[in-house]
């Protein structure tokens, strides 16, 4: 699979990555709110090649004219997988789930089946940080969604599986404005 790009309507279809080997993919692509980028996960090489790779799921930004292709995650160790990046309404952040090891190290969380956790890092890949610390769940998948002021962190309580996290302008995760991450909680097997 591969990210294309085209008009509105459906003219000038282009792929802006163009992986042939086999069970090479690029997934979940998602825009950034000024249109210029796509942040998407895949397995692919960290070099950019064309080439199946030993390597988890890294997050990956590409410029919407095919430009940049680069990993933002570099994660090499088995099963440390980052995945459904989102953007922040800024476009300064990307949310993403993430079996990585809780301490920020190339491992991944625990030991199998491992657990996802919802993971903020700057746009440039940079400033990676965990904002859960689950080892017996798995987040299902995190959402920017932009909310009114509020001058903490707060983790509620789980309301219909549903588990929202608030940060709001915290210096740790250098936030620029305030934003509720969404995520569902499954419970590992």
């Amino acid at each position: 699979m591969n990210i294309w790009v085209m008009n509105a309507d459906g003219s000038g279809a282009k792929p802006l990555t163009k992986l042939t080997a086999s069970q090479m993919d690029c997934r979940s692509p998602a825009w950034s709110a000024d249109g210029t980028k796509i942040a998407y996960y895949s397995e692919r090489a960290l070099d950019g090649s064309d080439t199946m790779s030993s390597n988890p799921y890294n997050i990956w930004v590409i410029n919407a004219d095919g430009s940049k292709d680069s990993p933002l995650t570099q994660l090499t160790a088995y099963a440390a997988d980052s995945l459904y990046p989102q953007w922040s309404p800024d476009g300064t952040k990307l949310a993403f789930n993430s079996s990585r090891a809780l301490d920020g190290s190339n491992a991944a969380n625990g030991s199998e089946p491992y657990t996802q956790n919802v993971w903020v890092m700057k746009s440039d890949g940079t400033s990676a940080l965990p904002i859960t610390s689950q080892t017996n769940f798995s987040v299902i998948r995190a959402t920017f969604v932009a909310v009114a002021a509020l001058n903490i962190i707060e983790l509620a309580g789980s309301l219909g599986g549903m588990t929202m996290v608030t940060i709001a302008g915290c210096n740790r995760f250098d936030m620029s404005q305030r934003l509720r991450i969404q995520f569902r909680l499954r419970k590992r097997d």
